[in-house]
């Protein structure tokens, strides 16, 4: 006689992992109906279309949506030109919407993209060029997509084109690193380290989260290598000064890919070392722990999204809150965390302006990730921390029957 016996366990990231793809290199594709991508200021804005340009194919898009900033007007002017002819030359149709409103972007966003229709008549293809994308426009593009991706079948191809070397170099660091440091953690004016000022500090509303009074809070920081507005975020998310917030975070890191790169993190941690031990009280700030701190390859966007669920599902029932800052990959990896995790709040906060010549320079590799199915990839997303029942039939002797 055989008996069935049943076991239940919770779905973890690596039983869903098989489904994020990895990031590979650019490779040639047919043009997608629709392309979505951002005028900046830095060269690898046009990367992809120089790319496109030099590639052999007559299909041509349906619809172009380049997203425009209020800050640097007359520096990302410099590739308004050469992008808008990319776009011109291979689609049917290109508009410019301001990337700076969450919600006045996925009005316009969400009515565009349902007047297209897809060129096989069932997957709509999109490709989103982050190249040039702030973070909080990376969080708002896929909080858009995956809105949308509940209704119709998206096809969805990321492009990113790194720069061929940012500010500072290794050899600025290693020569003045205590210098860069000073200037990354003080107040700016337009000398100052990639970026100065802050003009708006607000919560993303596509990211509200889910806050409780009483309930104790956490933030979860992705950082960059300025701290004016990461410290102002950390303000508004708390009535109390850094020092205090600084038991509350749980910070996330950036290790770049090339070892060559590796004093990026060392320059991040010395960075936020001296933010949380600034102050009268410095003594009583731990600063990082292997307790409070991980750290995420600035590539690999799902080592982001792995590690932000497993924060999230540890602290279940606390008022949970994300401040991004990092690198664009680590915002990819952000954005699939939270369409699972929708309690966590997004903070963000724009600079008065940001500092070309201290930013980065030329076009490096160029990188792409192919989600066949956006719809998928968040159902199996969601399915992370919930339980599956298992079943097997066995004989009389206890081993599985046959």
């Amino acid at each position: 006689m055989n008996e069935r016996f049943a076991s239940v366990r919770a779905i973890q990231y690596t039983d869903i992992e098989g489904f994020l793809p990895k990031v590979s290199p650019l490779s040639d594709f047919e043009l997608p109906d629709v392309l979505i991508c951002a005028l900046g200021f830095e060269n690898r804005t046009n990367a992809f279309g120089k790319h496109r340009l030099a590639v052999q194919g007559s299909r041509r898009g349906q619809l172009a949506v380049y997203c425009e900033y209020r800050t640097n007007n007359a520096d990302n002017n410099i590739n308004r030109e050469p992008l808008v002819r990319f776009l011109s030359s291979c689609f049917e149709r290109d508009i410019s919407v301001k990337a700076d409103d969450p919600a006045q972007l996925q009005t316009q966003l969400v009515g565009e993209l349902a007047t297209i229709t897809p060129a096989d008549g069932e997957v709509l293809t999109v490709v989103v060029d982050i190249s040039a994308a702030a973070g909080n426009l990376i969080l708002t593009l896929f909080a858009v997509l995956f809105q949308i991706a509940r209704d119709r079948r998206i096809s969805c191809r990321v492009v990113y084109a790194e720069a061929e070397s940012y500010f500072p170099s290794a050899s600025e660091y290693f020569a003045r690193g205590e210098e860069l440091v000073q200037q990354a953690c003080a107040s700016g004016d337009s000398g100052s380290l990639h970026e100065f000022g802050v003009e708006d500090v607000e919560v993303n509303e596509l990211y509200p989260g889910s806050a409780f009074e009483g309930r104790e809070e956490l933030i979860f920081a992705i950082p960059a290598y300025r701290t004016e507005r990461l410290s102002r975020c950390l303000k508004r998310l708390s009535n109390e000064p850094i020092l205090q917030v600084g038991e509350r975070i749980r910070w996330i890191l950036g290790q770049p890919p090339d070892s060559n790169m590796g004093f990026r993190l060392e320059f991040q941690k010395r960075l936020i070392n001296r933010l949380l031990r600034s102050g009268d009280e410095a003594s009583q700030s731990p600063g990082l722990t292997a307790e409070n701190t991980w750290v995420t390859c600035t590539l690999d966007y799902r080592q982001t999204t792995r590690r932000l669920m497993e924060l999230a599902d540890q602290n279940m029932g606390k008022t949970l809150s994300l401040v991004h800052m990092g690198s664009k990959m680590q915002g990819l990896g952000a954005a699939l965390a939270l369409v699972a995790r929708s309690e966590v709040a997004v903070c963000y906060a724009r600079p008065t302006s940001f500092n070309p010549e201290r930013y980065s320079g030329g076009v490096g590799s160029i990188w792409e990730v192919a989600f066949k199915d956006l719809g998928e990839i968040a159902l199996q997303l969601s399915k992370i921390g919930t339980l599956q029942m298992t079943t097997s039939i066995e004989g009389r002797t206890g081993r599985p029957s046959m």
